[in-house]
């Protein structure tokens, strides 16, 4: 079993201009047992944004638990919220 908590996880600050906080919860670098798994948490502050990016050999699944944005996926834009 794997519990990860959030408020035990260490954070690292990205620099502008995407300022925002990014948290490993579940990965083969944090977890011994784990494989081919990788959980992790994004704070982003009022205003700021994600840098856009690729990810080759994963999936990226967004749970927004407050506030509101846009996510872009390629060309395809959604409106996001909880």
């Amino acid at each position: 079993m794997i519990i990860a908590r959030s408020s035990e996880s260490k954070g690292f600050l990205t620099p502008a201009p995407h300022r925002r906080e990014l948290k490993v919860l579940i990965s083969p670098s944090v977890q011994a047992d784990v494989e081919g798994l990788a959980v992790g948490m994004t704070v982003l502050p009022p205003g700021e944004s994600s840098s856009f990016h690729a990810h080759e050999k994963e999936c990226e699944t967004w749970i927004i638990v407050s506030g509101q944005g846009e996510v872009r996926v390629g060309d395809e834009r959604q409106a996001v919220e909880p």
